[in-house]
């Protein structure tokens, strides 16, 4: 008969269990932080239901708008010439509206507009004559 010799099962140090708690630690900050850099980003924009665009010159006129830091144009639309379209629901700029001109490829210029302005207008705008006289000095012909 033989004889089988057994040897007891080692046991883990005892400080394992403290290296758990440190690592659950660190993974619940980490995500505590990443949804705090996050939840900012997903919070949806706020929207004007509408802002209408006159355009009482000759050409039409693509228009663009931004805030203050001019650092996130959005496209609008076009307005077609001696005419005024309402944008519906357009992002909030916030406190300053910065609106940018286009025609035929040539810069027709900004218009700058505190909100409280846009606001006493009822959410209108109008084209400024310095996007005609743009248009007239590089030569571009009205639309038709």
């Amino acid at each position: 008969m033989s004889s089988v010799q057994t040897r007891p099962r080692p046991r883990p140090p005892k400080s394992e269990g403290s290296w758990s708690l440190v690592a659950l630690a660190i993974t619940s900050a980490a995500v505590v932080a990443i949804v705090a850099f996050l939840l900012p980003a997903s919070r949806t924009p706020s929207y004007v239901d509408e802002v209408t665009v006159a355009n009482p010159h000759q050409w039409d006129v693509g228009v663009e708008v931004a805030g203050a830091e001019r650092d996130g144009w959005l496209g609008m639309g076009t307005v077609d010439r001696t005419a005024s379209h309402g944008f519906q629901q357009v992002i909030d700029q916030g406190q300053q509206w910065v609106f940018r001109f286009t025609y035929a490829g040539v810069d027709g210029g900004e218009l700058v507009v505190p909100r409280s302005e846009l606001e006493a207008s009822g959410w209108k705008v109008t084209v400024p004559e310095q996007f005609a006289e743009r248009m007239r000095a590089a030569g571009v012909d009205p639309s038709e």
